[in-house]
């Protein structure tokens, strides 16, 4: 991985530490598949950072966001490696097809929730990256206030494509605290399975 001069000859100390970390956890798990995550990731705090932005000018990149971006990839390679290295087949969020790495992605699964960039778009773009399956999560997401169970059956069945394997019903504590509310979409969410 050469990313820059502070890390010119291999992966720094935090990218050998979550691989470390994932290897770990992977191995301990003993699963098939291990989501190694890579979504919503703030990029800028690498450019912020004083300790690191003296690196990105010497490393080559016309700006500190390529130079971020370069990281933010590396980071995405060690995990996704840990994971293989203990016989799992990496899961990553949708927004690892930006990086657009086959190396890292190839083989893996993608885990789709940005429906808003179209769905049939995302799995045409991991077919051409090498992925080997896809996970559709748009459009059941338990947790949002702002749509009700029937917009969740409204929604229709998964697309019909050779990489969706399945779907998940996603609930994260950020915007709903009620556990009735996420159980009735759930059984909007298993029809739609």
């Amino acid at each position: 991985v050469a990313w820059g001069a502070a890390g010119a000859a291999g992966l720094d100390d935090a990218a050998r530490a979550l691989a470390a970390l994932v290897g770990e956890l992977a191995a301990a798990a003993n699963t098939t598949f291990f989501h190694v995550g890579g979504d919503e990731v703030d990029a800028g705090c690498w450019a912020e950072d004083a300790a690191r932005r003296g690196a990105a000018p010497d490393a080559g990149f016309e700006a500190a966001a390529d130079w971020a971006r370069a990281r933010e990839a590396a980071l995405l390679r060690a995990a996704a490696d840990a994971a293989r290295a203990a016989g799992a087949t990496p899961v990553f969020w949708d927004e690892a097809l930006d990086a657009g790495d086959p190396a890292t992605l190839a083989g893996g699964l993608v885990q789709i929730w940005r429906g808003w960039l179209g769905v049939p778009g995302l799995l045409a773009h991991a077919r051409n990256l090498g992925l080997a399956g896809a996970v559709v999560s748009d459009g059941m997401y338990l947790d949002y206030d702002h749509e009700g169970w029937d917009q969740v059956l409204r929604r229709g069945r998964l697309p019909d494509h050779a990489l969706v394997v399945g779907g998940e019903a996603c609930s994260w504590g950020e915007h709903n605290e009620r556990l009735d509310a996420r159980l009735v979409k759930l059984a909007a969410a298993a029809e739609r399975l």
